[in-house]
């Protein structure tokens, strides 16, 4: 039986000793399991080497006067654009331009709410349409962020900005609230949830 097996299968090794016509084999390791790659977090915003300041009330006043020029240019356009098309345009009086305007504004409520509206419309796009730095702003080197710095959205542009109407309208009490406020915020400011910040100069910041 030994004779027929070797002679169809080649010799038989010897259970007893290791064949040495080739190394003993290892066992192969099992594959390791592939594993589903691990959520990653978001990466969180690098800490930022500028450090900000609540802009001081005379800065942020002189910077609402500068931007106050081209909005109050762009309203009076508007107003006089308003006058020309009425259909019965006023007479010219023999007093001067701003009598004329006055005389004008009592004589025709409806075009003299017309006219306001059109002002506090430019107030509010005003802002909208620059967000973070408008021209004042930029100025003097103030600008709006949120919480956590970063440009506010255009949300809460809107509602700083309507919220500054009343609170500027009001004997300016919302503004004055900024001298007495912890963080110098106006009332407009904590509607909206937005600081009016201004930039240091070497760790310390503008008077």
């Amino acid at each position: 039986m030994t004779d027929d097996l070797s002679s169809r299968f080649g010799p038989l090794d010897d259970p007893g000793e290791p064949r040495r016509d080739r190394p003993p084999t290892r066992p192969v390791p099992p594959a390791p399991r592939p594993t589903a790659p691990r959520p990653t977090a978001p990466r969180a915003l690098s800490p930022s080497t500028q450090t900000w300041y609540a802009a001081p009330l005379w800065r942020r006043s002189l910077a609402a006067l500068i931007d106050l020029v081209p909005t109050l240019g762009l309203a009076t356009v508007a107003a006089w654009v308003l006058i020309a098309s009425d259909p019965e345009p006023p007479s010219i009086p023999p007093w001067n331009l701003l009598d004329q305007v006055v005389d004008y504004l009592q004589n025709r409520p409806g075009r003299a709410t017309l006219i306001a509206l059109v002002l506090v419309l430019v107030q509010v796009l005003w802002p909208l349409v620059f967000r973070t730095q408008t021209p004042g702003r930029r100025a003097l080197g103030v600008g709006l962020v949120d919480a956590q710095g970063l440009t506010p959205t255009r949300a809460r542009t809107l509602t700083w900005a309507l919220a500054r109407i009343p609170s500027v309208l009001f004997g300016g009490v919302g503004v004055w609230w900024s001298l007495v406020d912890p963080e110098r915020r106006t009332l407009h400011d904590r509607a909206a949830k937005l600081w009016l910040v201004q930039r240091s100069r070497a760790g310390r910041p503008d008077a």
